[in-house]
């Protein structure tokens, strides 16, 4: 074994999944071996797991169907709905008068269950309006 890594075992079929997705992923360096790749996208995970625990604590995912997403906004104590909009395609949240690039949107797009029911349905993510 390789010091500093350990083994870790994943099922076969995931194992695959994953080989397709690294000989498919034209962003990683060509000399990137299938291990450090793999690496990166668990860092990548734990790393969003993390900032969830530290920054996101104060909304919390209630449930989505094909017109809306539920959310709690610990921070106000109050429900809200961010409403999916099929035909422009967007999301448009209810608390702050319909905009489409407020924290709740952004929170949304970064829920699994939800940016797949998204993507199923043609979406793509905003681009912001701010300026950087």
């Amino acid at each position: 074994m390789v010091k500093g890594w350990i083994p870790i075992s994943i099922s076969e079929q995931l194992g695959q999944r994953l080989i397709a997705l690294y000989s498919n992923d034209r962003k990683r360096p060509e000399n990137q071996k299938f291990s450090p790749w793999v690496n990166n996208i668990l860092l990548k995970y734990v790393e969003f797991q993390e900032q969830q625990k530290e920054y996101g604590p104060f909304l919390e995912f209630k449930d989505a169907d094909q017109a809306m997403v539920n959310l709690y906004d610990h921070e106000r104590k109050k429900s809200l709905a961010v409403y999916i909009d099929s035909l422009k395609k967007k999301l448009h949240c209810e608390y702050h008068n319909d905009k489409t690039d407020c924290l709740h949107v952004g929170f949304c797009l970064g829920i699994p269950e939800v940016y797949r029911l998204l993507i199923k349905d043609g979406f793509k993510s905003p681009k912001s309006s701010r300026n950087n």
